[in-house]
């Protein structure tokens, strides 16, 4: 079976050939990302979803990424999906972040210049606490 070849001339002639279009601009995760994938990085201004096998590097990329949003001010949100997520293998790659003890409870935790959630019925209840000032 031949593959019929359209004629798109008409169509090429609606849209300027001058137009211009915002300049991208993305998170850096080095030389290697860039060979790899052709960009480089996530795309700034975007959601960015990083999909693969298992230990294929999505999370380095993801704390890479954070890192870079950090130097640049940005604030990185983080929504894990999977429990492998290690605050400490992300202090390690150069994440600004600092462990800290509840002094009532014992418990550790994280602070710093980020957003993280690993479970979702928190988010839901963050949404619903956000959304409910503003339905009255």
């Amino acid at each position: 079976m031949a593959i019929k070849k359209k004629d798109f001339s008409s169509i090429k002639k609606k849209f300027s050939a001058s137009a211009k279009f915002k300049q991208q601009k993305f998170f850096d995760l080095g030389p290697d990302f860039l060979d790899a994938v052709g960009v480089p990085g996530p795309a700034l201004g975007h959601l960015n979803m990083l999909l693969g096998h298992s230990d294929t590097g999505k999370t380095t990329a993801l704390i890479k990424a954070a890192v870079d949003a950090q130097k640049k001010g940005i604030l990185p949100v983080f929504i894990i999906t999977e429990q492998k997520w290690s605050f400490e293998h992300a202090h390690l790659m150069g994440l600004d972040c600092e462990q800290v003890v509840d002094e009532e409870s014992g418990e550790l935790d994280w602070e710093g210049f980020f957003l993280f959630n690993n479970n979702f019925e928190y988010e839901i209840h963050c949404l619903n606490l956000i959304i409910r000032p503003r339905l009255n």
